[in-house]
């Protein structure tokens, strides 16, 4: 049994968890040249996007996505034929959407349709995964899909939807400003829309932790049982406000790097989802080599040194 395999047992065996979570091989991409020959977003060349960008759209008007460039790294843009990559996302949202039937939703306190995507370690391809993740679910012809950034650290997600300087959740935060819906800004694909991340504080955490918050993160997902929220969450174990998001989310994916995250790394942010509501694990970056002998660098930024295990 691989390590990922031992983890997703692991919260299958929490009573506070769900009952039934999609398992480690349906959310795999196990086909080479799929998830694993797209560049993440996290680690992409600087060439192909400057980041440093700030100029966004107004929030009067349609955020035009750069097709060419997402396309170029591996996006899943309306009209662009990527087969494989396609099927491999419509394998991943069929549980996630399942979890929101209207019988199963009851089931649990947080709303289904909001899903937060986060990872151990920065540059596991979280913000691939909720970018494509949202572009595949606004296929679903009766539903929306809202992207939220919520990695306001690091604000990546904005910048690649050139929304980086616009008003954001945090933006709402801090001005106690409980209308959520006024830092939503349509997009040119049918059924998308984006809140930006907004301004960095040195706060995060107190305002993710706030009742606002809360009741923010309630009234987008009440607001229209046919609309998915994916949320773009930082990293567990590199921020304390990782966690705090986690506690707030109907449904929460965690995004481990084949062959590359330490095994310690998945047992620590397992560890930091405890009491969490319907999580599963999905491995980003497969080959179609990994096999049940994973094998994982000895540590984040531990250059070659890699360490065998079973």
């Amino acid at each position: 049994m691989s390590t990922i395999e031992k983890a997703a047992a692991r919260l299958v065996k929490k009573p506070n968890l769900a009952k039934t979570l999609p398992s480690v091989e349906s959310l795999e991409p196990n086909q080479p040249g799929q998830l694993a020959s797209a560049n993440s977003l996290e680690s992409s060349a600087a060439h192909q996007l400057d980041l440093s960008n700030t100029e966004g759209t107004s929030q009067d008007q349609t955020c035009e996505l750069d097709f060419p460039m997402l396309i170029e790294n591996g996006f899943l843009v309306p009209g662009h034929s990527n087969l494989s990559q396609n099927q491999e996302f419509r394998r991943i949202k069929r549980p996630l959407l399942l979890n929101m039937q209207t019988q199963i939703r009851a089931e649990y306190p947080k709303p289904t349709n909001i899903i937060y995507v986060t990872s151990a370690l920065p540059a596991e391809g979280k913000t691939f995964v909720s970018l494509n993740l949202a572009l595949s679910l606004a296929g679903e012809l009766d539903l929306s899909v809202m992207l939220v950034d919520g990695d306001a650290t690091k604000g990546d997600l904005s910048r690649w939807m050139g929304i980086y300087s616009e008003r954001g959740l945090v933006d709402l935060l801090a001005s106690s400003n409980r209308d959520a819906e006024s830092a939503v800004i349509g997009t040119n694909v049918d059924r998308l829309s984006v809140m930006p991340c907004g301004n960095r504080t040195d706060n995060l955490d107190e305002l993710y932790a706030s009742d606002l918050m809360s009741n923010l993160i309630d009234s987008l997902a009440n607001r229209d049982t046919n609309r998915v929220i994916v949320v773009d969450g930082p990293p567990l174990l590199a921020t304390t406000e990782a966690a705090v998001l986690a506690q707030l989310m109907g449904q929460t994916v965690l995004v481990v790097e084949a062959n590359k995250t330490p095994q310690a790394a998945v047992e620590k942010a397992i560890g930091q989802l405890e009491g969490s509501q319907l999580v599963s694990l999905l491995l980003n970056k497969a080959d179609g080599t990994t096999t049940s002998d994973y094998s994982y660098g000895s540590g984040y930024g531990a250059g070659k040194e890699e360490t065998e295990v079973s």
